[in-house]
């Protein structure tokens, strides 16, 4: 072998390497983690449960309470009717701006953000779950690649 052929193959060796070294580092966080499964699972579906119960409410809410209904998009003129615990949470954290390091932390906007980012891991774990070739259901044609697939699925979405 050439020395140039020499380094390629040190180089994917090494490479291959550190993939086995980062999956066994993974690996043995998900072991450590095993026995709070359920209760991470249980935290995770009382947080969805919230988003579904949230959601509904204020859809609820708008559709008793909208004084113009489908007109203005069931605005809500008043403040609302039912209670709403995410809406409460999100004002009381509005309420609190704490500076931290000269940087001013919107508890409010982080709680969102960190909302929306369970979500977007939601919907791709379900995605992973049902599969790519799962979403040819949505598309109805046959002969799509993945890539179809994908952009069918995501303006499904």
């Amino acid at each position: 072998m050439t020395s140039k052929q020499l380094k390629i193959t040190n180089k994917i060796q090494s490479d291959e390497r550190k993939k086995r070294s980062l999956w066994k580092f993974i690996s043995w966080i998900l072991k450590m983690l095993t026995p709070f499964r359920v209760a991470i699972g249980i935290f995770c579906l009382k947080i969805s449960l919230l988003i579904v119960y949230s959601m509904l409410i204020t859809n609820i809410d708008r559709l008793f309470n909208s004084e113009c209904g489908y007109k203005c998009g069931y605005l809500l003129e008043k403040s609302p009717s039912f209670f709403n615990p995410l809406d409460w949470t999100l004002k009381m954290l509005s309420n609190h701006h704490e500076n931290f390091y000269s940087v001013q932390l919107f508890l409010d906007t982080t709680f969102f953000a960190i909302i929306l980012l369970y979500t977007f891991i939601c919907i791709l774990y379900g995605i992973v779950k049902i599969g790519i070739i799962s979403a040819s259901r949505f598309s109805g044609s046959e002969g799509e690649t993945r890539c179809h697939k994908l952009c069918r699925l995501s303006r499904f979405l």
